[in-house]
């Protein structure tokens, strides 16, 4: 059990990138408030059969706080796209439906910046290879003066 407490939530020592920004090892972790993330997002869908694309309305699929939330995790947008494109398969005989997103996001009010590969379908990906990390861009580094304008740069007087 104590082996458990410790070493879960320092999992995220491991992975490559800012686990703040594609989410990897971040929950049951002890960063949990250290950062706030704005997304937005727009699901294409595209039949492979008559090569017809179409914009998803996602917020028809989730309510409220589960859209907020859902869009700044990449593992639960393409959970998501996989369950858009069995839905339109069963209720409007289209299928199977590729998903593609461009979603953008912001991080500790930086910016929008392009957040998950818009070429990947995200109906077919792959979420359990915890190897793969071409489904999120990498987090783009602050420029001067966004690090100078930092509401966390201490030294903003000198």
């Amino acid at each position: 059990f104590l082996m458990h407490q410790i070493l879960l939530p320092l999992r995220s020592s491991f992975y490559e990138g800012d686990v703040a920004w594609n989410e990897k090892g971040h929950r049951w972790s002890w960063r949990m408030k250290l950062r706030e993330k704005e997304c937005y997002e727009r699901l294409t869908g595209r039949d492979p059969t008559t090569n017809q694309t179409f914009v998803i309305d996602t917020k028809t699929f989730l309510v409220g706080k589960q859209y907020r939330k859902l869009i700044t995790y990449p593992i639960e947008l393409a959970q998501l796209a996989r369950y858009i494109s069995e839905f339109y398969s069963l209720e409007h005989n289209i299928g199977p439906l590729e998903i593609y997103g461009d979603v953008q996001c912001s991080l500790n009010y930086r910016g929008m910046q392009p957040f998950i590969n818009s070429s990947i379908n995200l109906a077919t990906y792959n979420y359990w290879d915890f190897s793969d990390t071409s489904l999120v861009h990498p987090l783009q580094p602050l420029t001067e003066l966004q690090r100078r304008e930092s509401p966390w740069n201490w030294n903003r007087d000198k």
